[in-house]
């Protein structure tokens, strides 16, 4: 998927990958480690957590926007972003050295869990 996707794209990429395997409800179903790293071409390679490409303060929350629809549609029981550092304190930032995956400290990331969780559930 290209950087420029949105996250409707996302979620509909989301759903056509579940679909191979069940479509409906999943609310027996917690996805864990929902992360992104954010970093241009995280989209088309969402597992590579090594990429040095350039800071992309955008793939994270356009991500974690399209993730939340999915389980706000499919009744997904749960969810657990990743990756958050206990170390981290998100009121100074992003800190030296913080890695691309984690979300603490980027506004934009945290404004969108954030909506997720402040959103109800739909219903079918």
């Amino acid at each position: 998927m290209p950087d420029s996707a949105t996250s409707a794209q996302i979620t509909d990429g989301w759903n056509s990958q579940l679909d191979q395997k069940t479509t409906g409800t999943l609310n027996n179903v917690i996805f864990s480690e929902v992360g992104i790293i954010d970093q241009d071409g995280a989209f088309d390679q969402p597992g590579d957590f090594y990429a040095t490409n350039p800071l992309n303060n955008g793939m994270q929350p356009t991500w974690y926007t399209g993730v939340c629809q999915v389980v706000k549609q499919r009744q997904v029981a749960g969810i657990y972003f990743w990756d958050f550092n206990f170390d981290d304190n998100p009121a100074k930032g992003v800190s030296p050295g913080q890695s691309d995956l984690d979300f603490a400290g980027r506004p934009s990331s945290e404004t969108a869990i954030r909506t997720c969780f402040a959103t109800t559930l739909e219903t079918n």
